[in-house]
């Protein structure tokens, strides 16, 4: 996707379409008789004429299973979201999903949900679907309060997370951590890795403070093969020029930990300990920016997951924000949340998201943030359209719970469409926008809101 590098200036670079979730197009849909009181009116060219799946019975189901929601807001009564809690438990690293990049309720109601691991589950960390080095800047806000939350959000460098409801999550944490000791304080990293602007920049930083003579041994390194990077002619470069500017960033590595117990003396082992991975996460989008990297996103994503609860301690329990695509555990492709469960089991946990209709923010086909995208109607024979059907608007779904069912088991134990949105939407094809799931192996949680509103960019 394009990157946000302040709030004014798009970075070229990263239009990665791996993260462009929900982009398959289905098979059309199929016509069968329903009795007339279990038929969907549809207005003349809508996606389908009539609905041609019974799911009475699931829908009966799950109206005695969910538990409705009065809205998002983060300054909604926690009451509510008890059966979260016990569905998440003690698990340290848990998945907070999203159907879109940019849905205010999804947004604020990942914030309340934060709070609440917070305030009754012993949360410590949030970790983003941001650039490492650029949530630093978020973290050192967050912690330290320097500078403000609106200029680090922007240094993260990714459109999505440049709103408000954003900057409301990060105040508050700040906020939370006003009184705090460092042991019971909130923190904040990235786990991507597709950017290496802004690791060098906290490299150079760290040394010109602890040891200076070193920045004129290492730095260069590093510039050379992002400036190539940044220039797009990496993938155009041999296998062993690319492996030659590689071992340039290893080289720099070997010098960084030659001089381990001077930095370590000077600093702390905390502080080394963050840039030494700084190294690590340039490697990966070093490897990341190679036409054929030998390792994807999500594997490092999960690798970086896992880093932040290894750094503050293993005791410490980490959210993590991403789309529903990179958090789901389901196995139809690789994803963060499916390596994650490889690596932990059921130390990992997700909660998912969707929507029926509403507007949202996404890049249009000339990659413009357009805030007024809207899906208008509900595509027939899929999750939507059922959850359409239930008593409550608003409502989440503890898919344990389905052990008591028969026919909603059933039903979500197969793979089934359901509304999800990437960085990209193109109006022309709304119909376009259904992934599949097996929503009771996906997730362990699914949050839905009937209406979604746009994220509010930030100013």
């Amino acid at each position: 996707m394009k990157q946000l590098c302040s709030p004014n200036r798009y970075v070229p670079k990263c239009v990665f379409l791996s993260i462009i979730l929900g982009l398959i197009i289905l098979n059309s849909c199929k016509e069968e008789e329903l009795p007339a009181d279990r038929r969907h009116v549809y207005e003349e060219g809508s996606f389908c004429e009539r609905t041609f799946e019974d799911t009475q019975l699931v829908e009966e189901e799950l109206n005695q299973l969910i538990y409705p929601l009065e809205g998002s807001s983060p300054g909604l009564s926690m009451d509510a979201l008890v059966a979260i809690g016990e569905a998440v438990g003690d698990t340290p690293l848990v998945g907070l999903g999203e159907a879109t990049h940019g849905t205010k309720e999804h947004f604020e109601m990942k914030d309340r949900l934060f709070r609440y691991l917070v305030e009754n589950h012993g949360f410590r960390a949030m970790g983003f679907e941001a650039t490492w080095g650029g949530a630093l800047y978020v973290n050192d806000y967050v912690v330290n309060g320097n500078g403000t939350a609106k200029d680090a959000i922007g240094r993260m460098q990714f459109w999505t997370w440049y709103t408000e409801e954003v900057q409301a999550l990060v105040e508050w944490m700040r906020d939370y951590n006003l009184d705090k000791s460092d042991d019971e304080k909130v923190y904040f990293y990235g786990f991507d890795m597709q950017s290496g602007v802004e690791e060098p920049e906290w490299i150079e930083r760290y040394l010109l403070q602890n040891q200076p003579a070193l920045v004129q041994q290492i730095l260069p390194n590093i510039r050379e093969v992002l400036d190539i990077i940044a220039a797009r002619n990496y993938q155009s470069l041999t296998n062993a020029q690319r492996n030659n500017y590689r071992s340039g960033i290893r080289a720099a590595q070997t010098i960084f930990e030659a001089n381990s117990a001077s930095l370590i003396a000077s600093s702390s082992q905390s502080e080394y300990d963050l840039m030494l991975k700084a190294f690590d996460v340039l490697l990966q989008f070093e490897d990341y920016s190679r036409p054929e990297p030998d390792r994807i996103r999500d594997d490092y994503m999960a690798e970086n997951s896992e880093w932040i609860r290894e750094y503050l301690g293993e005791d410490t329990k980490v959210a993590l924000w991403a789309h529903n695509g990179h958090v789901t555990k389901d196995e139809s492709y690789p994803t963060q949340g499916q390596f994650l469960e490889a690596s932990v089991g059921e130390a990992y946990k997700n909660i998912g998201f969707s929507f029926n209709t509403g507007k949202f923010q996404a890049l249009d086909g000339d990659w413009r943030l357009n805030t007024e995208n809207e899906v208008t109607e509900i595509r027939c024979n899929t999750v939507n359209e059922v959850f359409e059907a239930l008593t409550d608007a608003n409502f989440y779904l503890v898919m344990a719970d389905l052990t008591s069912t028969i026919h909603a088991k059933e039903y979500f134990s197969e793979d089934r469409d359901v509304l999800s949105i990437g960085a990209l939407y193109d109006e022309a094809n709304p119909n376009s926008y259904y992934r599949r799931y097996n929503l009771a192996e996906a997730y362990d949680v699914i949050v839905h809101f009937e209406v979604s509103t746009s994220a509010v960019p930030l100013r």
